[in-house]
């Protein structure tokens, strides 16, 4: 443990005085053991800097063991201040309070829809899968959200920070495909309407939520899996060190493809979705104004009668587009009939 302890001192006081970093002015900043930690900050975008604190946050760490206390090394100190503990007792009451209202909320939504048999439509079926997805959410994400803002380390439990990781991300992912996919079953009832029956029907409805699931845990289980229990370098970067000690966050890979994968996650998760939405409320809108502005015409019916072959034509009944009474009325049943007939 000693000779592992010097390796890494040794190693830290090479790196220390292997940097020499040239800004774009012609200065140059050599680290000799005296300089701030907090001068390097603005160089960590160079490998030496990024490595030093890398060997840095380590030696910290060992010191730290060593000696029971917290080295101010380790602190990343261009970082947010931490939360005070006002703010965390707020934070907490808000926390519990959604956790309250949100279990009980969509519990009582799901056991409203099987229980009634009138219900069972599709899209009950898709807001009974999106309240599934929203209590399970609540169930693991409320208490790691706790935790994280009281601890400053995860439980000390096998894969914690994995398996709660990818248990948020697959309820959240869910969520948000029930979601697209409820839009886009609306957008089909009321803009084609006769091509929904062929598209949607009970066994179908059931296969597109399992497929929703399917689709959402593989992301969530690769994303998942790359949280581990970090510490950040004074560079801001998270650090691994192996023992469990830091609080659970992502850590990069340096695989340029993955080095953006927040970037392709908020794409795929949030812009993409609320693009769609966006989209198909304004079609359904544009839809509904244009049935509302439907012009009625009630042709003449003329009834014969045999034994005078006299003629009674009744008359001609037209509803104009500034009968806004007639048309709100006509828009609503048409609405009706669509939602409804299933």
């Amino acid at each position: 443990m000693c000779h592992a302890a010097e390796a890494l001192i040794d190693e830290w006081i090479q790196k220390a005085n292997a940097i020499n970093i040239r800004q774009s002015d012609g200065i140059k900043i050599a680290f000799d053991g005296h300089s701030q930690l907090e001068d390097l900050q603005r160089f960590c975008d160079s490998e030496q800097v990024a490595e030093f604190a890398w060997v840095t946050l380590r030696v910290s760490h060992l010191l730290s063991c060593f000696n029971n206390v917290t080295v101010s090394l380790i602190e990343n100190t261009s970082g947010a201040a931490q939360i005070g503990v006002c703010a965390k007792h707020v934070l907490t009451v808000v926390f519990a309070i959604v956790f309250v209202v949100g279990l009980f909320g969509n519990l009582l939504t799901m056991a409203v829809v099987y229980c009634t048999p009138s219900l069972h439509s599709h899209t009950n079926y898709f807001l009974s899968n999106l309240a599934c997805s929203d209590f399970f959410l609540i169930v693991f994400g409320v208490p790691f959200d706790l935790i994280s803002l009281w601890q400053k380390k995860p439980p000390d439990l096998p894969a914690y920070c994995e398996v709660m990781s990818t248990s948020i991300s697959l309820f959240t992912y869910s969520s948000v495909l029930t979601i697209v996919v409820l839009t886009a079953e609306r957008f089909m009832a009321i803009c084609y309407p006769f091509t929904l029956r062929t598209l949607f029907n009970k066994r179908k409805v059931i296969n597109v939520i399992y497929l929703s699931w399917i689709i959402a845990f593989i992301p969530s289980l690769y994303i998942g899996l790359q949280f581990k229990p970090v510490t950040p370098d004074f560079c801001g970067y998270n650090r691994d060190l192996g023992d469990g000690t830091g609080s659970c966050d992502f850590v990069a890979s340096k695989v340029i493809p993955f080095q953006y994968l927040f970037e392709v996650n908020m794409l795929l998760t949030f812009l993409l979705p609320v693009s769609f939405i966006i989209f198909c409320y304004m079609r359904i809108l544009n839809t509904l104004t244009e049935l509302s502005n439907i012009t009625a015409v009630h042709l003449p019916v003329t009834a014969k009668f045999s034994d005078t072959s006299q003629k009674d034509a009744a008359l001609l009944h037209v509803h104009m587009k500034d009968a806004a009474h007639l048309r709100s009325q006509q828009a609503h049943k048409v609405v009706i009939k669509m939602l409804g007939e299933r």
